[in-house]
């Protein structure tokens, strides 16, 4: 497992502490094992403020950090995921990091979904708040999965009679 030191980073650009974040979370979960419990979590404590973390899910429901580490102990113990970079910004105390993931659950289901994490840190450089948000296909027949973000042809258009401005539409 590789053993990032959240420390050493001080003075580290806070996209590169997210990387290391994550980098930290494939160690645990490519050493987990069936016993895996809330210590397994330890080290990615190093780069959270522990005290004042809050965690706001794709379902708007809010954990603390004791609640957060037993939701990833689940959700590692009971399927295999891998996750793929696809941007990471940065700005004054926050970075968006979005990820393709794929969640092999037991029965085999393959599940395929973007998501955007915001990661916001405080003055310590420690991450205080992280709240994610998820894009998935719609569950029906036939459900296209966009590889390409950039492909537009699948985004909803408006409808005849409508033009858009701004931030609301004008119907014609």
């Amino acid at each position: 497992m590789t053993t990032i030191d959240a420390g050493a980073m001080r003075g580290i650009c806070l996209a590169a502490k997210v990387v290391a974040y994550d980098a930290t979370v494939r160690g645990v979960v490519a050493a987990k094992d069936p016993g895996l419990t809330l210590a397994g979590w330890d080290l990615l404590a190093e780069f959270v403020a522990v005290d004042e973390f809050e965690r706001v899910g794709t379902w708007l429901e809010v954990s603390n950090w004791q609640e957060y580490t037993e939701f990833l102990t689940k959700r590692v113990t009971s399927s295999a995921f891998d996750t793929k970079l696809l941007r990471i910004s940065e700005l004054p105390g926050v970075v968006y990091y979005e990820v393709e993931e794929r969640h092999r659950r037991q029965d085999g289901t393959l599940d395929v979904v973007r998501s955007l994490s915001v990661f916001v840190f405080n003055e310590d450089g420690k991450i205080c708040n992280l709240e994610v948000f998820l894009q998935k296909p719609p569950v029906t027949r036939g459900a296209l999965l966009r590889a390409d973000p950039r492909d537009r042809s699948r985004r909803r258009r408006p409808r005849r009679g409508t033009l858009r401005q701004g931030r609301g539409t004008v119907d014609l």
